[in-house]
């Protein structure tokens, strides 16, 4: 089987931990990943506006990225077409 690269994080904001495992290895997001739960497990976000408003800044960064992929993408199906005529 192939290898899997695990990344891990562990914070603590005073007496409250936040912990973090993701696949790959991209510790920033795990670490942000970590922060933000020691975050909640504290109380910190005890209305859920600003996890919801980072949430869709995430979603519109994805789809900004998206299109931008969408556009370098090659219609190999219409290039054949091409070549044949």
């Amino acid at each position: 089987l192939g290898e899997a690269i695990i990344t891990e994080a562990v914070v603590s904001l005073g007496d409250t931990v936040g912990t973090a495992v993701t696949m790959g290895d991209d510790f920033e997001k795990t670490l942000h990943m970590a922060i933000i739960d020691a975050a909640e497990n504290k109380g910190v976000f005890t209305q859920e506006d600003l996890l919801l408003e980072w949430e869709q800044a995430q979603q519109r960064k994805i789809a900004q990225e998206n299109a931008m992929f969408q556009k370098t993408k090659v219609d190999f199906h219409s290039m054949d077409s091409e070549a044949a005529q």
